[in-house]
């Protein structure tokens, strides 16, 4: 498997998965004879560097960066390895669900969405000690239900503006990830287009086939691609 994703990464596509401390996998893509638990979760990523070419940073998307655990994951990987990482949820979450692990917050507006002067100081500024390794990120946008963002042409407004300041002020390619299957539209092609952002093709219960975000995106020019193989296609994110 390797030795493919080697060819692969020859001609820029990198191969990878969402996050990597997966005990399940010990004698499946890890051999290393390590000592316990924490042994495997502090020093698995080297291994796994070792075999795939990226990986994409779930713990991102709770918490804003950390610039001592970004640092560790620099000394553990090799100089052609990249993290593809998920922007903190403050930035991408428009009402807080009302779950238990959101506190006070729980159905409530979130003041920070999309507020890119928070997104450049508390994620940015961590995130760019990766330097050359900082291979993307993206924001995850959930699906947005009635009565949060009344229209995928409001939703396409307000990310323009984000993604202008980022334009401005960053290199790091940046992707976008939405779960509204009837927002995948020319305009918001366009937007992505204009501002040199990248569509982060996925597989998830509502949204269109692989096949056809391809298909929608095919007549722009989009700078680069993430796809996520989230789900396999028919099943639903609660099975």
């Amino acid at each position: 498997m390797d030795n493919q994703i080697t060819k692969l990464k020859t001609k820029g596509i990198l191969i990878g998965t969402s996050s990597w401390k997966y005990a399940g996998w010990k004698n499946l893509i890890y051999h290393h004879d390590y000592k316990n638990e924490k042994d495997f979760g502090d020093n698995c990523l080297k291994e796994y560097s070792h075999i795939f070419s990226t990986v994409g940073v779930d713990h991102t998307y709770y918490n804003w960066p950390s610039k001592r655990i970004l640092d560790k994951y620099n000394e553990q990987t090799p100089d052609d390895f990249r993290f593809v990482l998920k922007a903190t949820e403050k930035i991408t979450v428009f009402k807080y669900p009302k779950i238990p692990r959101y506190g006070a917050l729980a159905g409530k507006l979130n003041t920070s969405f999309l507020n890119f002067e928070l997104f450049k100081k508390e994620f940015m500024t961590p995130a760019l000690t990766l330097n050359k390794k900082l291979g993307a990120i993206f924001l995850e946008f959930s699906h947005f239900h009635p009565g949060t963002i009344g229209s995928g042409r409001e939703f396409v407004e307000q990310l323009k503006v984000f993604l202008e300041h980022y334009k401005s002020e960053f290199d790091v390619p940046l992707g976008i990830e939405i779960r509204n299957r009837n927002w995948i539209v020319p305009a918001y092609f366009e937007m992505l287009v204009r501002n040199q952002a990248g569509h982060v093709f996925n597989s998830w219960t509502q949204m269109p086939s692989l096949d056809g975000q391809m298909e929608a995106a095919e007549l722009f020019d989009l700078p680069f691609y993430i796809v996520r193989l989230l789900l396999k296609p028919g099943v639903l994110y609660q099975q």
